[in-house]
């Protein structure tokens, strides 16, 4: 992803990090979603604090394992997103063949997904989609011969930023 491109999603999704975290019906969302937000905000304070990017492969293995946990029970809540996240978890298995141009193609803009015919379903999929998405393209990114420590931790600030909006949008509902 370019500077300029991951600049302008950053100051986007900077905004929804810093809002405060909006209340949701505790049914709405599934067990162990304010836990995987709470793990993903714990490795960015790491980075924040100069941990090494390797350092938190661990973690970011097991954000995306948890994302994946969440998969079925949203899905169930919200069936028009169903065939969308199946088509995501994949990814989970084929990150380490993938080039990162084809993950940001594919599954940061979903040429590989199908597609959500309204507007407001496709937000709310796409928010989940991406808690998935992140971790997997931050562990492809510790792949690259020089690692992106910026990027990396970018990756898992959008993370945080995609389970606030993900809280709100069903909070909205």
């Amino acid at each position: 992803m370019s500077k300029k491109i991951r600049s302008r999603r950053f100051a986007a999704l900077a905004l929804v990090a810093c809002a405060p975290l909006q209340a949701a019906d505790e049914a709405a969302l599934p067990a162990g979603f304010e836990a995987y937000v709470t793990q993903a905000q714990a490795i960015v304070t790491a980075f924040e604090q100069g941990a090494a990017p390797a350092a938190q492969q661990p973690a970011l293995t097991a954000l995306a394992e948890r994302a994946a946990e969440l998969v079925p029970a949203f899905s169930a809540r919200h069936p028009v997103c169903r065939d969308y996240l199946a088509a995501a978890l994949p990814l989970r298995e084929t990150w380490p063949t993938l080039s990162l141009a084809r993950i940001e193609r594919d599954y940061h803009h979903d040429a590989a997904l199908p597609k959500i015919a309204s507007a407001g379903d496709h937000g709310l999929c796409y928010q989940m989609k991406d808690l998935l998405v992140h971790p997997l393209t931050a562990l492809r990114m510790l792949a690259e011969p020089e690692i992106d420590r910026a990027g990396i931790a970018h990756e898992i600030t959008e993370v945080v930023a995609h389970g606030r909006a993900l809280q709100a949008l069903e909070a909205a509902r």
